[in-house]
């Protein structure tokens, strides 16, 4: 695929969002990407390092994509929100526990995402530009 071409149809891609920073979170996420809609929708996991959220943090997530262009080049957006379980594994309650923001090339291998979610406190945790690696991709049309 060249890089200024379109991707037409449906097709299955799997991120890994990761941080430098060691016992940084790592977030992974699975997207069937619909094109003629511009929309995304699929299931995503957040696992830390460290002691704050030793259980992963699942999300069911859906959302929309974009192409945005400039003078120099072109790149693709991808707005999605989750959901899940939140607060106590005890006691876990049905709900919004994720928002991923990324920026991709425009041949959906690479970028950067800024994400938030839910950690098992309930507490609202931020990831601003974290790497982007496709890791599974299935990028022909359907």
């Amino acid at each position: 695929m060249g890089k200024t071409e379109k991707m037409i149809g449906l097709f299955v891609v799997s991120y890994e969002i990761t941080e430098e920073t060691l016992g940084s979170p790592k977030f992974t996420v699975m997207l069937a990407v619909n094109t003629p809609e511009e929309k995304v929708s699929g299931t995503g996991q957040i696992t830390t390092g460290g002691v704050e959220s030793p259980n992963p943090i699942n999300t069911t997530l859906s959302g929309t994509y974009t192409y945005m262009a400039t003078m120099k080049n072109v790149q693709i957006l991808i707005k999605a929100t989750g959901s899940g379980h939140i607060g106590s594994p005890v006691q876990p309650l049905e709900g919004q526990n994720a928002d991923l923001m990324m920026v991709l090339d425009d041949n959906w291998q690479s970028g950067t995402a800024n994400y938030k979610y839910i950690n098992n406190n309930g507490q609202w945790i931020s990831v601003e530009g974290a790497q982007v690696r496709v890791v599974n991709a299935s990028l022909q049309a359907a």
